[in-house]
């Protein structure tokens, strides 16, 4: 059996092809390697649910800033700058803690 990246150095060969694509042995390995399923490990899931938390009580402080501007100015639309600003800086960028 001849698979691919086999280096042949010297002499001659006469090779016959079996199975291409997903049908050869590492069409195989390739198909097995696709069912595996991923899981978050335990580091990943904290940070997701702080980063949700946070997330939470920056959505709920941007309303409350955007309600109390608007009612204490009357200026509804600076109110609503100001409160996407205020979440804006408290929201954590998400980046993922490993790269896959």
């Amino acid at each position: 059996m001849v698979y691919p990246g086999t280096l042949i150095v010297q002499g001659w060969g006469l090779a016959e092809v079996a199975a291409t694509g997903t049908r050869t042995e590492m069409g195989a390995i390739g198909r097995s390697l696709g069912s595996i399923r991923e899981e978050k490990i335990p580091l990943e899931r904290e940070v997701s649910r702080i980063v949700a938390t946070v997330a939470a009580v920056g959505l709920f402080l941007c309303t409350v800033t955007v309600v109390a501007y608007g009612l204490i100015h009357a200026d509804w639309i600076t109110g609503l700058l100001a409160g996407i600003t205020l979440a804006m800086a408290i929201l954590p960028r998400h980046r993922e803690v490993m790269p896959r």
